[in-house]
């Protein structure tokens, strides 16, 4: 199931056509279980506005037929719509559930990797990267959201334009006590790392937590 998840993120490819919402959402438990959510949308609001000589905007399309059946049970899928910030996004929304920490960080790496696909040469990245270490009841996660730009891009005013209001995050909730994080906010157990849509940079993504007995 959890290989068969690469199908899905690698559909993605076309992610970079226009701009985009990639949102990640993980969930720990205390046992060290969990889930990962994925939100991913087209900002519709801007497709319109460069549509305009037509009636209706062209809509990209995913193909989400057959999700259901590659990836098995236990996965939740549903189209999404959603306004934010007085912009439409319409995409679709999945989440799937880990058992453990192990079977965490093969869910990551199969997520990555199906991201890198997305370019022609297998080299590009989407997913943010992410690695965790149990010692006991403490964790620590280490990662990177990579950047929607290449450097080269940067400076093109199209590509800003486009790029500009993309939203792109990874939230993470934890049970027990945060130790130390470069989040950029906290509310409660969930923080939140945002990517500077025009950077060229990895946002590096580094939290640690103390799971009480």
């Amino acid at each position: 199931m959890i290989r068969a998840l690469r199908l899905v993120v690698a559909a993605l490819a076309i992610a970079l056509t226009g701009c985009i919402r990639y949102e990640e959402h993980v969930t720990f438990l205390p046992a060290g279980s969990g889930s990962f959510e994925l939100k991913f949308g087209f900002d519709m609001t801007l497709f319109k506005s460069l549509d305009q000589m037509s009636a209706q905007p062209t809509q990209p399309q995913v193909d989400t037929t057959g999700f259901a059946e590659r990836l098995g049970d236990g996965l939740e899928m549903e189209s999404l719509s959603e306004e934010l910030d007085g912009r439409t996004y319409d995409g679709f929304r999945l989440k799937i559930d880990f058992a453990s920490a192990e079977v965490f960080d093969e869910l990551v790496r199969n997520v990555a990797d199906g991201a890198g696909e997305r370019s022609d040469d297998g080299s590009g990245r989407l997913a943010t990267e992410l690695k965790l270490e149990v010692v006991g009841n403490a964790y620590t996660l280490v990662g990177a959201i990579p950047p929607l730009l290449d450097a080269e891009s940067r400076d093109e005013p199209f590509a800003r334009a486009v790029f500009g209001s993309a939203r792109r995050s990874f939230r993470l909730t934890v049970p027990g006590r945060v130790t130390a994080s470069n989040a950029d906010s906290q509310e409660g157990q969930t923080l939140t790392w945002a990517l500077d849509p025009v950077s060229t940079t990895d946002r590096q993504v580094s939290v640690s937590w103390v799971v009480t007995p």
